[in-house]
This record gives structure tokens, sequence and C-alpha cells, in this order.
């Protein structure tokens, strides 16, 4: 009599959509071959009964597994995707993406075999995409991760004035979702000045203009457009004419 091989279940499955349904048709294919060397008894019937359900339980699971990783990205950024264009089902390959729910910015994705594409996000909240496969592949849905994109709020400026030429010390606070300040020189372009909630400006003899955003140092998110804040330079006043004085004795 043959021996009957072990149930081979026992496996760490990476957190995944597709090498979870990956694997599963794996050990599915696995528990077909150990039917096979089973005894035609009650136990091999209620085996294959049993792997009857765990194929529907990975039709479910295309419909129902949900990633719970959350990567913090920002708007106004690309983030390149990857779900897979191929599970080995001869019926065809998955679709273009799609959101799941609501919309968070511009799907690029190339068609064809590539499972990777771009993300252009316009629009702060929590999102995942999603590829559909013909019914006829069991795994009909398979879903990115969860992908959380920041809302960073505008800065509240402090400018600052000082009386002829010197340096001027400019204040910034943070607002939501941010926890530090980023200085310019210009409205838009260039490279930041310095980072931090204070700036000291180099000597100047006029009033000049700086710029600011509000700066996540964490997800490296920052607010726009940048807001203007003004170093003030006051004129000295001029020294007063000394006049006569008349007494009377």
């Amino acid at each position: 009599m043959t021996p009957r091989s072990k149930w081979p279940i026992q496996k760490t499955y990476p957190f995944s959509a597709t090498s979870f349904h990956l694997h599963f048709k794996t050990i599915l294919l696995k528990m077909n071959l150990t039917l096979l060397c089973m005894q035609p008894t009650k136990e091999k019937i209620a085996a294959r009964d049993l792997t009857k359900i765990l194929y529907f339980i990975l039709a479910l699971t295309g419909l129902m597994f949900i990633p719970s990783i959350l990567s913090a990205q920002c708007i106004g950024s690309s983030t390149s995707v990857s779900i897979t264009r191929s599970i080995g089902c001869s019926y065809g390959t998955g679709s273009n993406a799609t959101w799941d729910g609501t919309a968070g910015g511009t799907i690029s994705d190339p068609g064809g075999s590539a499972s990777d594409f771009n993300v252009t996000w316009t629009t702060s909240g929590t999102f995942r995409l999603k590829r559909t496969f013909p019914t006829q592949c069991g795994t009909t849905v398979i879903y990115s991760s969860y992908i959380t994109i920041g809302a960073v709020a505008s800065p509240t400026p402090t400018p600052n004035n000082r009386c002829g030429s010197g340096t001027v010390v400019l204040n910034g606070t943070p607002g939501s979702g941010g926890n530090t300040i980023k200085w310019y020189s210009a409205a838009t372009g260039g490279s930041s000045l310095a980072t931090a909630t204070s700036y000291t400006t180099p000597s100047i003899s006029t009033t000049t203009t700086y710029y600011i955003t509000n700066y996540n140092s964490t997800t490296g998110c920052e607010s726009s457009p940048r807001i203007a804040i003004a170093a003030t330079i006051n004129p000295i006043p001029s020294n007063p004419t000394p006049g006569s004085a008349s007494r009377c004795v």
C-alpha cells in the first residue's frame, strides 16, 4: 500500500495579493497530486471535497483579499505601482489598471504585458488600484496595496523689519500636515535657502521678499504654492536740524 503523504499546507506567505494566490495555487496542485496517491476511500472523497472548497476560497480571495500596506506619498508626486498582469491563466491577462473606488490621480499604464505603471497624484486620501481578469481565471480581481496621499496646508508667515541695512529674522509657522518650514528666494524654482521655522537673512539694504512652504520632514511632502514673506528695511531718520534759542535776562 502506498504511504499517504502529509498535507502540504504549512507555508508562510508574503503579505501580497499576487504572491498569496500563486502560493495558494501551488498548494492546491500538490494536494491534487497527493490525492492521486490515496486509496479510493471515504477519506479521499472528503479530501477532494476539501480541495473544491479551497478552490472556492481562492476565487473569493480574488475579490476580497485586501493587502493593508500603507505608503506615504504627496500630491504632485508620481508613484510606480505594480500589479501582476499575468497569473498563468489561458483565458487571458489582466486589464489595464483602474481605481478601486475614488480616483486619486492620473494612471499611466503602458498595457501589453507590463505589470508596472505610474500614477501622478492630484488628490489627498487613501487609495488602491486593481486589475480585472477573465472570470474563467478564478482570480477575477487583484489589488495593489493601499497608498496614502498626504495633504500639507499652507504655512503662516511672520514678517519682520529693521531700520537701516543689516540682517532680519523671519519666522514661519507650519500648517497641518507639516512640521517645519522651507525658505526660498523666488516664488518658483530654485533650491531652498534653509529648512527651519526661523530664517536670518543675509545683510540687506532694501526691502526683500522671501517665500516659504510648509514641509513634512518625515514624508517629504511640501505645500504649494509658496507664500511670500517680507523682510522690510525702514530708512534711518535724518538727524534733526539744530535751531537758535533765545533767553530772557
